[in-house]
């Protein structure tokens, strides 16, 4: 009879249920040690990832901030260059009417150097007509 050996079963075999509680105690124990492991884990990796989403907003704003900066400094070298194209325009104008003013004053020296000659001449020709 099956039962009859149960009921007759050595001592060391029989497993005391507190030893059984203990266990089941100590793995549950064990099971919440880790649960609050990985949940002390896991609250450290969200505040990693809130500071490194902090990072990227505050290097986002900064990318903002030198973009806009950049399109300014564009600007204002889009301007400075329209600038210098005018000048420069100006520049060559006026260099043009310089050298219009230079040719005009030489023709003109020479023109008083021809009359110079011309008056030399006539006051030799008047000086030996009086001689």
């Amino acid at each position: 009879d099956s039962n009859s050996a149960l009921v007759h079963a050595p001592s060391d075999h029989l497993v005391d249920p507190r030893d059984s509680y203990s266990q089941s105690a100590d793995l549950i124990a064990a099971q919440q040690q880790k649960i609050d492991s990985l949940q002390a884990e896991v609250v450290h990796l969200y505040n990693e990832l809130r500071l490194f989403e902090d990072s990227l907003v505050s290097k986002d704003d900064s990318i903002s901030s030198l973009s806009e900066q950049l399109a300014l400094s564009k600007q204002l070298l889009a301007d400075t260059k329209q600038a210098c194209e005018s000048k420069l325009v100006e520049l060559q104008r006026e260099h043009e009417e310089y050298d219009a003013l230079v040719k005009r004053m030489q023709k003109e020296k020479e023109e008083w150097s021809e009359r110079e000659k011309q008056l030399k001449v006539q006051a030799s020709l008047t000086e030996a007509e009086t001689v």
